[in-house]
């Protein structure tokens, strides 16, 4: 989306300094700021540190079909800590 590409052509070329404000601004608001098309570790990294309050993206994970988050949330209930990627991967 032209959101994602915005947000990582502005990490790409050391312009972060624009997302604290952004994210400030949106809370002086009273708004909600969530980031989406998280893809790397350094995206991950900037928007952490300028309070950004939800993040989605392949970072996290892959998308999952309804059956597989029901899957996930039943693990997480059984309490069984393998929600890594590769666990989620070994869905049917």
């Amino acid at each position: 989306t032209k959101d994602q590409q915005t947000l990582e052509t502005l990490i790409k070329t050391n312009n972060q300094k624009v997302i604290k404000p952004l994210v400030e601004l949106c809370h002086s608001q009273s708004m909600v700021v969530t980031a989406e098309g998280i893809e790397s570790a350094e995206m991950y990294y900037w928007l952490s540190e300028y309070n950004c309050d939800y993040m989605q993206g392949f970072y996290f994970g892959e998308p999952l079909k309804v059956h597989q988050l029901y899957q996930l949330h039943n693990i997480e209930r059984q309490g069984t800590q393998d929600v890594s990627k590769e666990g989620r991967h070994s869905f049917a």
